[in-house]
């Protein structure tokens, strides 16, 4: 049973880590463009607020997926 949640929480922190470098590469090459354009509405600050609580959603539902045991495939 031990193994089981070394290996969750393994597998979590492994989603958390490429979710932040993906949003750390592409993401905010994204939005620094839109905010270098006139017409922007938020700002650098406000874009990374957004994601992060997009961020946050995401890995909530991802733990409640577990939590529940349901398979998505």
């Amino acid at each position: 049973m031990l193994e089981l949640w070394i290996a969750t929480i393994g597998l979590i922190a492994f989603f958390i880590f490429v979710a932040w470098l993906w949003m750390r590469v592409w993401i905010i090459g994204i939005f620094k463009s839109i905010n270098e354009s006139r017409k922007s509405k938020y700002t650098m600050k406000q874009w990374i607020v957004i994601w992060l609580f997009a961020l946050l959603i995401l890995i909530t539902v991802i733990f409640i997926l577990i939590k529940w045991n349901i398979n998505l495939l």
